[in-house]
């Protein structure tokens, strides 16, 4: 039996949760052209939080509802102002609850650095690099993920690609619209501060069949304990 979004999250998220809004683009298209594009993009803006030092439990922000339309995702792209101390510490995840009842149906990764389970170790404690700004995540970025910058001591905000050991955004591909995003951002060693001051996923409608469901709420409490 589904338990409700209030039982769910007792003890295993800090939650912030606001109203939707949508942010109105040109008209939908049909094609991926550049990446980081939105146009013709529907985008739905989510609340910010302080990211706990060293919880496990993380925050998670949301819920975004989306409008329901009858149509399947095309394409998801985020992108999420935050600032952050030490990349190789953190881990973010968009997870989508196709009918708002808090038991997501997909997670597309976006960060999963090393010394996290679920994320390849490293041996020691991964980039020390900060972040601060607008970070853009889309499939197709040509910059290629933040990993493949190597550790400068501060990542530019720009578009990028999650990193090689997550799932990606395209597991959403064909996820049917009406139903709710949460970000979920962990911190996972002590020192370390860090913000999100907003997010927003963009979603462009098309086609597509419906992905399988891979995750839920009791998988998601059994990777980040």
């Amino acid at each position: 039996m589904k338990q409700a979004l209030s039982v769910l999250f007792v003890g295993m998220f800090v939650v912030a949760a606001a109203s939707a809004e949508k942010i109105p683009n040109d008209t939908p298209g049909s094609n991926v052209v550049t990446d980081c594009d939105v146009t013709g993009y529907l985008g739905y803006t989510g609340p910010g939080g302080a990211i706990p030092d060293a919880d496990p439990n993380g925050i998670i922000l949301g819920p975004v509802q989306t409008d329901a339309n009858g149509d399947t995702f095309d394409d998801v792209i985020l992108s999420v102002n935050f600032s952050h101390t030490w990349l190789g510490h953190l881990r973010m995840s968009l997870f989508y609850d196709a009918d708002c009842d808090g038991v997501p149906e997909m997670e597309a990764s976006v960060l999963c650095r090393v010394d996290l389970d679920g994320c390849p170790p490293d041996g020691c404690c991964g980039c020390s690099g900060d972040m601060g700004g607008t970070y853009t995540f889309d499939d197709i970025a040509s910059a290629g993920s933040i990993e493949a910058q190597g550790c400068p001591s501060f990542f530019a905000p720009g578009c990028y690609g999650p990193d090689l050991d997550s799932t990606g955004l395209d597991v959403l591909d064909g996820m049917t619209d009406g139903g709710c995003f949460w970000l979920f951002v962990q911190d996972g060693a002590g020192g370390d501060t860090g913000f999100v001051e907003v997010w927003d996923a963009y979603v462009l409608p098309g086609g597509g069949a419906t992905p399988t469901v891979e995750t839920s709420w009791g998988s998601v409490k059994a990777d980040y304990r």
